[in-house]
């Protein structure tokens, strides 16, 4: 997961992030979504920055749907894009063996 992700859940739900497809973990972030949206809002724009959430998506998200369903759409942004994330991890992980191109190599 990444690190901003902790900025959102507060300290007494981190646990709940072991269990990365959870349920829990997901009612968690929809619930502070929730709250962040009507009090942190800027903390929340920043946090979703941080973890490249698409601001195509999150704009469309927004001007397409009510503003009840806004924390379980963010909180699908935010899971999609950590799933990208750990799909990229286990490609380069894949290629690490790899020997990198003749221009790539240091000098």
């Amino acid at each position: 997961m990444h690190p901003a992700i902790f900025e959102i859940l507060p300290e007494n739900q981190i646990p709940a992030i072991a269990f990365e497809n959870s349920r829990e973990l997901k009612a968690a972030l929809e619930f502070q979504i929730a709250h962040m949206l009507v009090y942190e809002t800027e903390k929340l724009w920043q946090v979703l920055y941080r973890l490249d959430v698409s601001e195509k998506k999150l704009r469309e998200l927004l001007q397409k749907n009510p503003e009840t369903v806004w924390p379980q759409g963010i909180t699908e942004l935010i899971l999609e894009r950590e799933e990208e994330r750990q799909k990229w991890r286990e490609v380069y992980k894949a290629d690490s063996g790899s020997k990198p191109a003749v221009e790539n190599q240091p000098k």
